[in-house]
């Protein structure tokens, strides 16, 4: 009998214990305490792939391995995580991490709202439009914290960078708007009056050609 999280293993014997073997990439190694031998290729990636669907089969990036892998048995500690749909789209409905999931979830939503006003604007109006693209800066935040507090790559320097870089931009935007808030360019008058000229000079030409024309003068023949 093996506890595993909330699931409850039972079997007729109990399992062999497990060594710690080093598995090359590529390479194999045997695993002699239950019988198998686990083999790591590295494979091209053609157009269409499909992750395998065998259980006796896995799919890793490439990219993102060391050049060997340690194959050793389950540890106090050690915790899997499955995500569900109502995992993804529930609000504190996630076991792991479930305040920073939820960050993410809400920005999803809230974005989903600034998109779909953008596509019905004409509907809305200007003022309600404005009023909901207002959204977007805190779903940028939610965003940042969900990527900051729940993301795999977080401890990654260039992925701590794009956060920082980001995120000081979007700050510094914010304070510029928030510091020109009701200000609007004032066009000087002169310049309003130039611009009045051809306008008016063009409407009197058009004036005078909608001036009938004159009678032409005919003198009579001796």
């Amino acid at each position: 009998m093996e506890r595993s999280g909330a699931w409850l293993r039972v079997g007729p014997s109990r399992l062999p214990a497990l060594r710690s073997h080093r598995l090359p990439v590529p390479g194999s190694v045997d695993l002699a305490e239950v019988g198998l031998r686990l083999v790591a290729r590295r494979l091209p990636r053609p157009p269409g792939y499909a992750v395998p669907r065998d259980t006796r089969s896995v799919a890793f990036d490439a990219d993102r391995l060391p050049d060997s892998l340690v194959v050793r048995p389950r540890r106090a500690g050690d915790r899997f995580v499955p995500f569900g749909l109502s995992d993804l789209f529930v609000p504190l409905k996630s076991a792991f991490r479930p305040i920073s999931v939820a960050f993410g979830i809400v920005a999803m939503y809230g974005m989903v709202i600034v998109l779909v006003s953008s596509w019905v604007r004409k509907r809305l109006g200007t003022v309600w439009w404005r009023r909901l693209h207002l959204l977007a800066v805190p779903m940028f935040t939610l965003t940042l914290l969900h990527g900051l507090f729940a993301g795999s790559d977080s401890a990654r320097p260039w992925m701590f960078a794009i956060y920082v870089v980001t995120g000081l931009i979007t700050l510094f935007l914010v304070i510029v708007r928030g510091l020109t808030v009701g200000f609007r360019p004032t066009r000087d008058v002169k310049e309003r009056v130039e611009r009045a000229v051809p306008v008016a000079a063009s409407a009197t030409h058009a004036a005078d050609r909608n001036v009938p024309p004159e009678p032409a003068r005919t003198t009579p023949l001796p």
